[in-house]
């Protein structure tokens, strides 16, 4: 899957954002992977699954940051 340097940056900057406050696990597991950090050191580091990391990931290049939250893990 392939991030343009526009969708990491929202990413890096999403969890400074209070209200979004309940989604940081969510938005980090995305950012992570989006820095091509493998799917094991996610799961280790977040304690999700590699099919929750890989369902978010897809969520939100697809639909972007705001529809990747309303999905509940």
């Amino acid at each position: 899957m392939e991030f343009t340097n526009e969708m990491i940056t929202e990413l890096k900057t999403a969890p400074k954002d209070k209200n979004l406050a309940p989604y940081h696990k969510r938005i980090q597991a995305v950012y992570l992977r989006s820095i091509q950090t493998p799917y094991k050191s996610i799961m280790d580091m977040l304690d999700v699954s590699h099919d929750t990391v890989w369902r978010l990931t897809k969520k939100y290049q697809e639909h972007v940051l705001p529809q990747m939250l309303e999905e509940v893990i």
